[in-house]
Order: C-alpha cells, then sequence, then structure tokens
C-alpha cells in the first residue's frame, strides 16, 4: 500500500502526492484536498507530466507534507504494555509501534493513532486501566524521550503532573543511540537496559536473552537478579567457610538488628551485674566487725570503772583523817 495527499480535485479525478515526492493522478472517491489516504499502485494512473507545472505551487505543500509525515521524536511507554510514538514536529502522533505481545493486543483493540501527543497518552493509559495493566500493585509508568527539541520533554513532563496522584511516572531523556539500539532490537530502551543487566548477571548473549525476555515485565526481570544476585552470595559465603575449613554453614539471614541489640543488653546487664557484685559490701564481714567493736568498748567500760574502785579504795575515809589529826 502507498500513502499519499491529496492536493487538488476536479470532478472525478484526484491529484496525489505520494511520500517519495511524486504526483499521480487517480479516481476521486469523494476526496478532500488535505486528505491522507492509502492505495493500491495499481489503482492510479500516472502523472508525471503534470509533476514539472505543480513542483512551485505546491512546494509549501510538499514540505508540510515531508515534516508531517517525518518523525522528529521518538516516545517510549512501558506500563507492562512497551510502546514506541513516532512524533513529527507539530508533536502529533504519526505512528503508534508495539513492542510486545501486550502491546500489540492492546492496539487492536484501542483506537490509540493519530492524535496529539497527550491525547494519545491518554488513550493508552485509559487502555491500559481498563485492560487491568494499570492496577493496584502496578501504577508504573516509564516515559523515555529521544529528541532534538527540549520542548518536547517539557510537554511531556506537563502531561505527567496531571499523573502525580495516581501513577508512579518518570520521564527521562535519552539519546540517539540509545534509541537505534533498542529499535535495532525492537524493544524499548528502559526494557533493553533491564535486559543488559539480566545478560551481565545471567550471562548469555545480548541477543538471545532480548529474545527470550522481550515479553518479560521488567519488575520480572529486576526480581530475577536481585535473587540471583543473593544466592551467589550465599554460595559465595559458603564457599569461604569451606574454604577456612569452617564446619558451620553461613546463615542464610543475617540476624536482625532488634535481636543484637537485645543481645547487646543482656551482655551489658550481666557486666553491670558483675561489677555491681563486686562493689557491693560483705554483710556478714561488716557483722563480725560490729561485734568486735561493741566488745572492744564494753572492755573498755569495763576496765574504767575497776581503776575508779581501786582510786577510791585508796582513799581515807573521814574517820581514819580524824583519827590521825
Amino acid at each position: 500500500m502507498i500513502k499519499g495527499i491529496v492536493t487538488a480535485v476536479n470532478n472525478n479525478k484526484a491529484i496525489i502526492l505520494k511520500t517519495d515526492g511524486t504526483f499521480v493522478r487517480m479516481q476521486n472517491k469523494n476526496y478532500s484536498v488535505g486528505q491522507k489516504i492509502t492505495f493500491s499502485e495499481k489503482v492510479y494512473i500516472k502523472y508525471a507530466a503534470i509533476a514539472a507545472s505543480f513542483i512551485f505551487l505546491f512546494s509549501g505543500v510538499f514540505s508540510g507534507y515531508k515534516f508531517a509525515y517525518t518523525p522528529f521524536s521518538y516516545i517510549y511507554l512501558d506500563i507492562n504494555p512497551s510502546i514506541r510514538l513516532d512524533v513529527n514536529i507539530f508533536n502529533k502522533v504519526i505512528s503508534v509501534n508495539p513492542l510486545n505481545s501486550d502491546a500489540s493486543e492492546l492496539i487492536e483493540e484501542f483506537k490509540v493513532t493519530d492524535k496529539h501527543i497527550d491525547v494519545c497518552i491518554d488513550n493508552i493509559i485509559a487502555a491500559c486501566e481498563q485492560a487491568e495493566y494499570i492496577n493496584e500493585s502496578n501504577t508504573d509508568v516509564e516515559i523515555d524521550i529521544m529528541s532534538e527539541h527540549m520542548s518536547v520533554s517539557e510537554y511531556i513532563n506537563s502531561i505527567s503532573c496531571k499523573y502525580a496522584d495516581t501513577l508512579q511516572m518518570s520521564v527521562r531523556n535519552v539519546s540517539e543511540e540509545e534509541s537505534r539500539q533498542a529499535d535495532d532490537m525492537g524493544v524499548s530502551v528502559s526494557q533493553l537496559n533491564a535486559i543488559k543487566q539480566y545478560t551481565e548477571v545471567f550471562g548469555g548473549e545480548l541477543t538471545d536473552n532480548v529474545r527470550n525476555l522481550k515479553n518479560v515485565s521488567k519488575k520480572k526481570i529486576h526480581k530475577d537478579i536481585e535473587d540471583k544476585k543473593i544466592k551467589d552470595s550465599y554460595v559465595s559465603e559458603e564457599e569461604t567457610y569451606k574454604n577456612n575449613g569452617s564446619e558451620h554453614k553461613p546463615q542464610e539471614k543475617s540476624l536482625p538488628r532488634q535481636n543484637v541489640s537485645e543481645y547487646d543488653k543482656t551482655i551489658n546487664h550481666t557486666q553491670n551485674s558483675d561489677r555491681s557484685e563486686s562493689v557491693k559490701p560483705n554483710k556478714q564481714t561488716d557483722k563480725e566487725t560490729g561485734k568486735i567493736e561493741k566488745t572492744e568498748q564494753n572492755e573498755n567500760v569495763k576496765n574504767e570503772k575497776t581503776e575508779n574502785k581501786n582510786k577510791k579504795d585508796k582513799q581515807p575515809s573521814k574517820n581514819e583523817k580524824v583519827k590521825n589529826k
């Protein structure tokens, strides 16, 4: 099929400007000027003679046609349906390309083409919500932009703001090289990055992994990567224990911090108790010491009484004093 735009209508004939810049005349089927059509090569009559006369007249039309059908930006949406939007200089979507099986089914069921960027993105999100790709457990929407015009990024960011309360939407710019490589692989930029990480961990050829993981969600890919890293870490630790001659295998999960804290508390309590015992007075010793001190006091008192009595006995009585006189 051939694409073209109707440039002139004359009774039962129409002049069509094809994408390669040539003009053709064909049967008018109630076409209107400016209408975009597709047709088979068999149904038109070549109208090369008229082309020269229309070059100057329709040079502006041709330029507009070229801009209208030339992609200036590429927008990748990952929900799990993975879709690439080809956008012209007027920020109008000229092509919607499914990049996995979920996206193919979505596009077949819902009309999302030939719209402005905001309308197209709104339609895709609404379709994903209806098909339950977006639900309570999955509200992530990733948008990658490859464009030479910063206005496109600003435009997409303004679109994402209205979903701030309901979706986890991220927007980022990617390079032309990233976009080209992803297109060559037939996946989105974000999906390709996830598969590259998978290849670093699991090994294998990137092209083989892309083919096998093209229809697998990035969330599942990242989970497999994390599980593999945890398993490899455990195996490495186990090998270290074996090489060191230890009979005890490493525990798969480290001791929770709360248990460690309780352990520390127990150790500190024991140490404090030991300190308390070391400085605690010996009640039995003190009691015995008190008895000794009391006995000594009694002995002192008794000795004092004995001395006083002896002094008293040595002193003469009154009668003896008178007799002596």
